[in-house]
């Protein structure tokens, strides 16, 4: 949720936006704001919000909390987000991440860092994986990141997989 808020001051009347950022990983909530100079018009804040609203929805302004790497993400998935699948299911992420093969998820991601990944490494991911593995085993590696928490790190759900 984001607000504007009208500040006068000695020189002047002025805005500030305030804008949520994506959430740390521990799940607390984190705000920031901007403070435009004198002059600027309503319309120019209202603009910079909606375009920060927009960044946030498709997870594409990620803080330095996204600076640990994807196997560090990928622990932590395990360690959180896991709890209420089926066994069967779990093992299968479990295998996907760890295939010691050059397509396993972390032999091909592992040391990048999280703010690194961007939709075009993942779509370059999904087409060397169908060039390995079958179509329904690319389906198959990366259906575990199609969760709400990682396609919000990372720009995950904008890969094209055929």
């Amino acid at each position: 949720m984001s607000s504007i808020i009208k500040v006068t001051n000695k020189q002047g009347t002025h805005y500030k936006a305030i804008y949520d950022l994506p959430p740390l990983l521990n799940g607390k909530r984190r705000r920031t704001s901007k403070t435009f100079p004198v002059g600027t018009s309503l319309s120019v804040v209202k603009q910079f919000l909606a375009e920060r609203e927009l960044e946030y929805a498709r997870g594409d302004n990620l803080s330095a909390d996204y600076d640990i790497t994807f196997s560090q993400f990928a622990d932590m998935y395990f360690e959180t987000y896991t709890q209420f699948l089926s066994p069967s299911t779990l093992i299968n992420y479990k295998r996907a991440y760890n295939n010691k093969k050059s397509h396993g998820l972390k032999n091909y991601f592992g040391d990048v860092k999280l703010r690194k990944i961007t939709s075009r490494n993942i779509q370059e991911y999904v087409n060397f994986l169908s060039a390995a593995v079958s179509t329904k085993s690319s389906k198959n590696y990366i259906i575990m990141y199609y969760s709400r928490r990682l396609s919000n790190s990372i720009s995950f759900k904008k890969a094209v997989i055929l």
